[in-house]
């Protein structure tokens, strides 16, 4: 039976619940964004999740990115395409010249840009501060001595054959603790009270999550976890036990179909790719068409023009054809260290309706950079794991069933990696659901592959009813509109489905997975799947006992389950 968010949130801060809410910490690390808070609260605490290290000197490979330069030509034929079925004609270039395009700036002070402020870099005894995260790491000066890393990119950890697993962990652990303590006032002694619910994007293989659960007992020390994927969470956020649930997110678009609360494998797809990339297109359409004012801004490599330009699309761009009459001005601000910052006003006419568009013709975005991707997600050799060696060893019946039913503890210092060696350092290994074929048909073809990979008819009606948007990509106006039309057109003639439905959001979409989260910690009273402390750091996962994290996709799965990953 589904249950509306209202009824949750009055559920959640009342009675007991309020009272368990208030000792468990939800945490979503996404690939842009780091959400965390208790579970006892409406809304979560959001910051960047990025990590500034201080430098003395220039790392070797530092700051090299992708050439942005190619695939023009491509990029250029496609958004012909977009214009005729967004405007029905092409338009080349723009009206008028570059100056009726955007105006000459204007010197204004920082503050007026909503309060804009460098970071400080230095603390109170005039010293390099070791670290910063968050906004302090988005706002540095472009001469500061500091680094910018990523830990996640694309829903999965940000490795590479430079730096391994735990190099990019450690990332993790400096930007969660600074969390914690500076933003919810947790330290280590209350965290070992309590309890966190861990929230995984769908993409995430087996080893991540893992080292993600690792993070929090053994660095954070929490006092026990649960673990659920985002999918499932963002049901139960919207008040749904099923549906097709797409995340639109920042490098990473997925589609997973849900039945009952039950995650359903075969219907996942991924695409690499997200709303910085349609950042950098919205930037690209406006070169391209002479509107942008700026010669040295650069969205996919700078975290402040990624952050510029993300507002300029937040605020203007929607989904379909909009009046050609109406005003599409549109101001932003470039900021200079020891300097006035300049307000720049640009028409925004040439790419408002446009640059969504890329989620259904993907073609658009070819050439674009990855940005802050270090080479992402290198893979887990499952020779040096023993527990998957171990499970192998169970399942060709070569262990005798007494041990089995006895529970076998692994050490915690091999099955996490505590010993001096170096780390997996391999090159990355391309998600199991990252389709590259699907990825050009676009979103729309995307979920109605998903769905279709169903086989009872009555299940395909039934999601194909309750499409449920979540991400950032999921704010903009008209979405649900444009989505149904172009789902429902290309669904096969030969499939019996007439109706195709995009859920109204009942809560923002960009916090209904972290709020899903919430409400499926609060009503777990009984803790039967939760694994502490005690159990992670001193015997590890026990195997083939009832504790062994198995392949079950029960909504309320134990920590560390396959979950059908």
């Amino acid at each position: 039976m589904a249950m509306t968010t209202d009824a949750a949130r009055a559920a959640a801060s009342s009675g007991p619940m309020a009272e368990r809410g208030g000792s468990l910490c939800v945490i979503q690390p996404g690939s842009k964004h780091l959400r965390m808070g208790l579970a006892s609260e409406t809304q979560p605490i959001c910051v960047p999740h990025l990590v500034a290290y201080r430098f003395y000197e220039k790392e070797a490979g530092a700051g090299k990115l992708e050439d942005a330069r190619c695939g023009d030509a491509e990029r250029e034929e496609a958004t012909r395409t977009v214009q005729v079925e967004v405007r029905g004609y092409i338009a080349t270039t723009a009206k008028g010249n570059a100056r009726d395009l955007h105006k000459a700036c204007e010197r204004v002070r920082d503050e007026e840009d909503e309060g804009f402020q460098w970071t400080e870099t230095k603390g109170k005894d005039d010293k390099w501060k070791r670290f910063l995260c968050g906004e302090e790491a988005v706002h540095l000066p472009a001469d500061a001595p500091y680094v910018v890393r990523r830990p996640m990119y694309a829903g999965r950890l940000n490795a590479s054959c430079e730096g391994d697993v735990r190099k990019v962990c450690g990332w993790m652990v400096d930007a969660w603790e600074w969390v914690l303590k500076a933003k919810l006032g947790l330290d280590k002694h209350k965290r070992k009270e309590m309890g966190a619910v861990l929230l995984l994007p769908d993409v995430m293989t087996r080893w991540e999550a893992k080292e993600m659960v690792n993070i929090v007992l053994k660095e954070l020390e929490f006092g026990s976890i649960v673990v659920h994927q985002e999918s499932l969470a963002a049901l139960f956020g919207h008040g749904s036990i099923s549906g097709c649930v797409v995340s639109m997110g920042a490098q990473c678009t997925t589609a997973c179909c849900v039945e009952d609360g039950v995650a359903l494998p075969e219907t996942r797809v991924a695409f690499d790719f997200g709303g910085d990339q349609i950042t950098q297109y919205l930037h690209w359409l406006l070169v391209r068409a002479k509107a942008w004012p700026c010669s040295d801004f650069r969205p996919e490599a700078t975290a402040l023009d990624c952050e510029t330009v993300d507002r300029l699309k937040e605020a203007h761009c929607t989904y379909g054809k909009q009046d050609d009459e109406a005003s599409h001005e549109a101001q932003f601000y470039v900021h200079e260290v020891g300097q006035l910052a300049k307000r720049y006003t640009v028409n925004m006419a040439s790419a408002h309706d446009l640059a969504l568009m890329a989620y259904f013709y993907p073609k658009v975005l070819h050439g674009l950079a990855k940005g802050f991707a270090v080479n992402p997600a290198a893979p887990y050799d499952k020779q040096q794991d023993p527990e998957v060696v171990l499970e192998e060893y169970v399942g060709n019946e070569t262990l005798t069933q007494k041990s089995a039913n006895a529970g076998i503890l692994l050490s915690i210092q091999e099955a996490n990696g505590d010993d001096k060696s170096e780390g997996p350092t391999c090159t990355r290994e391309a998600s199991p659901w990252v389709d590259t074929k699907l990825a050009e048909a676009g979103l729309h073809m995307a979920i109605v592959e998903s769905i279709l990979r169903c086989s009872r008819i009555d299940l395909q009606q039934k999601l194909f009813a309750n499409i449920i948007l979540v991400g950032g990509g999921a704010s903009p106006p008209g979405l649900a509109d444009v989505l149904e039309e172009k789902v429902l057109y290309g669904i096969p003639r030969d499939v019996s489905v007439e109706t195709v439905n995009v859920l109204t959001p009942k809560i923002d979409c960009q916090t209904s997975v972290w709020f899903g989260g919430a409400l499926l910690g609060t009503l777990d009273f009984a803790r039967d799947t939760w694994l502490t402390r005690e159990e992670w750091v001193e015997g590890g996962p026990l195997i083939g006992t009832a504790r062994k994290y198995s392949a079950t996709t029960d909504v309320l799965s134990q920590a560390m389950s396959f979950m059908r990953w």
